[in-house]
């Protein structure tokens, strides 16, 4: 079993409250034996673009806040901010809501390779 690719999930707009991880429970999120670089990140959904944000960690560290940038899911290439975040060996990666979804699911995604 691999640890790089996608990671998403699907989080109930009423779950994702302030300092709630919204990567909770996703397998790719969890710490790995081995280094990672998270090449791409998305967040989408809830009632409108910009109402929704987050904090991006890993390892306990902050590596940024970001907004969601549509409602749905995000799509290729549009929804997805191109980064270059190293995931150390054994570091956790979460994404705590700073300003919760006002309506629907927010959905995030990573690319990890």
């Amino acid at each position: 079993m691999t640890n790089k690719g996608f990671c998403e999930n699907s989080v109930a707009a009423a779950t994702a409250t302030v300092g709630y991880d919204i990567l909770e429970g996703t397998r790719l999120a969890r710490p790995a034996k081995m280094k990672r670089k998270i090449k791409r990140v998305g967040l989408c959904g809830s009632a409108a673009a910009g109402d929704t944000i987050v904090l991006i960690e890993v390892g306990g560290e902050s590596h940024g806040e970001l907004y969601n940038t549509a409602t749905g899911f995000p799509a290729g290439n549009t929804h997805m901010k191109e980064c270059d975040i190293d995931v150390p060996s054994g570091a956790e990666i979460n994404m705590y809501i700073v300003d919760p979804p006002a309506t629907n699911p927010i959905n995030p995604c990573l690319v990890l390779e």
